[in-house]
């Protein structure tokens, strides 16, 4: 899997310590120490210190990497050597990994520098900063406006909701980046918007939404997380080294050179759970062919493990690393469309039954309803996360007949049953207004709907369409109904009947 990688560092950050920036000073000296252990190099072996020093003349002005990383190598193998200059030979070290191309282990030089030697702060900010420029990252393989969905299934096929995740280009303070944002819709929604600088990767903010139970709002600056999280105090964790957000993470795989054999460790950082750090440890233990709905692809077999879990992933061979499915907490996530570019479109439905057909607006998830249910009911998630939306169909020969009498008869039957199964479910009495479905008259309410922990509204539409009694619900919370309307009333303008 060959590809043009990004610009190696060809130079030394300023802020490394005076030792590792000597250049023509020692030149005569070090010149003078490759004679005399080349013609005796038991009687006089050099020092820790100068076989550093020995390892940067061989790097900078002789020009030969493999003789001076075994200068470095030895550095660091040696006991005796102390943190300093084992911190600044590992650096070295990973210098010269990237010069010769090894972006796995420079990355895996660089990550130890990070994780071993703390209290050398400048090494470990340069190694930082080296990392976090996409020193170990390929090229975006995406282009902006890209959308993969995914079905979600349990291990035994049955469908239980979906998953989208798409990119775009925009910019944050004047600089490019890429904003990535997850919809999932199963038992309830969760969304997610990350913001990240287009060339290293690093998380500039995020905000992550669970519908009904909780958000958080991350801001990255300088070294640090500033969350904030409703109903709770704002906090400022620290971060040490190169820390991804965990909403970026299924994008960020895709820019790793992933291959045969291939590990790596990312430390994300988790801000539902108070915002804490977790590594991930990834590895590319194998290839397989995967056959689902949007094709079949020769895929890298991806485990990560963390927090004494694991998770498969596959990642398409070819120069996308398109995410083609994933196995993780017992449920199963497999591609059913991708769109490579341009803006979303809206998304036909039909009930092959019943024979009625609408269409979702661009950008929503459907997703089946109540499975042991005689009919199909779709269940809907707008692009924002905000809303549920029901939309079903009965035959009017289910009904008693004066359930059906009327398209009120109808309604005030619906609001009763939602009266008895909701423990608040109490209709705007000022609220009910006439439309139409199909073609024929229909009508709409608003009402108070609350089912812990979650308060909306549920704006309900009624009608008597071709011999099926229709319903179309949206359950959205109250603050964003009127950013909901013109959606829900297209929507509600798509329905036909057979």
């Amino acid at each position: 899997m060959p590809r043009t990688l990004l610009p190696m560092i060809t130079s030394i950050p300023s802020s490394l310590p005076p030792s590792c920036i000597r250049r023509l000073a020692v030149a005569v000296c070090l010149a003078g120490l490759v004679h005399t252990s080349t013609a005796a190099p038991d009687a006089n072996p050099p020092t820790i210190s100068e076989m550093l020093e020995l390892g940067v003349y061989t790097e900078e002005t002789k020009g030969d990497l493999d003789a001076a990383m075994q200068c470095y190598q030895k550095v660091i193998a040696d006991s005796t050597a102390s943190q300093s200059l084992a911190a600044e030979a590992l650096f070295r070290l990973g210098i010269c990994q990237d010069k010769k191309g090894d972006l796995a282990s420079a990355t895996a030089s660089f990550e130890k520098l990070v994780r071993d030697y703390p209290k050398e702060k400048e090494l470990v900010a340069s190694a930082s900063d080296y990392l976090a420029d996409g020193a170990a990252l390929l090229p975006a393989p995406w282009q902006d406006g890209e959308t993969l969905t995914l079905d979600l299934k349990l291990p035994s096929g049955i469908k239980i909701g979906a998953a989208s995740y798409a990119v775009r280009a925009a910019q944050y303070d004047g600089r490019p980046t890429w904003q990535f944002k997850s919809l999932v819709f199963a038992n309830t929604i969760s969304l997610s918007t990350t913001e990240v600088e287009s060339s290293s990767m690093k998380p500039t903010h995020a905000e992550w939404i669970i519908r009904g139970m909780g958000q958080t709002e991350t801001t990255y600056t300088g070294g640090r997380a500033e969350l904030k999280a409703k109903g709770l105090e704002p906090r400022t964790i620290e971060l040490a080294g190169v820390v991804y957000d965990n909403e970026e993470s299924l994008q960020l795989i895709r820019r790793l050179p992933l291959a045969a054999g291939f590990k790596k460790t990312i430390n994300v950082f988790v801000a539902p759970n108070g915002g804490v750090i977790v590594p991930v440890q990834l590895e590319v233990t194998g290839a397989e062919t995967i056959q689902c709905a949007a094709g079949t692809f020769a895929c890298h077999k991806v485990l990560l493990t963390l927090c004494g879990t694991s998770q498969t992933l596959w990642y398409s061979t070819d120069a996308t690393h398109t995410l083609v499915k994933f196995e993780a907490a017992g449920v199963i996530g497999e591609l059913s469309a991708i769109k490579r570019s341009g803006p979303d479109q809206p998304t036909p439905l039909h009930e092959p039954t019943l024979g009625y057909s609408f269409v979702a607006p661009a950008g929503w998830l459907a997703r089946p309803g109540n499975l042991a249910a005689k009919y199909t009911t779709f269940n809907l998630a707008d692009e924002a996360g905000t809303a549920v939306i029901t939309v079903s169909a009965t035959p009017q020969k289910d009904f008693a007949p004066e359930q059906v009498a009327s398209v009120r008869a109808y309604a005030d039957h619906q609001v009763a049953m939602g009266k008895q199964f909701t423990p608040v479910f109490e209709v705007h009495p000022d609220s009910w207004k006439e439309t139409t479905v199909g073609g024929q008259p229909a009508l709409t309410c608003v009402a108070d709907h609350a089912r812990p922990p979650m308060k909306n509204l549920a704006v309900s539409t009624y009608a008597l369409v071709d011999g099926n009694a229709v319903c179309i619900t949206a359950y959205v919370d109250p603050e964003n109904l009127e950013a909901l309307r013109p959606n829900y009333d297209a929507l509600i303008a798509s329905y036909k009947s057979k």
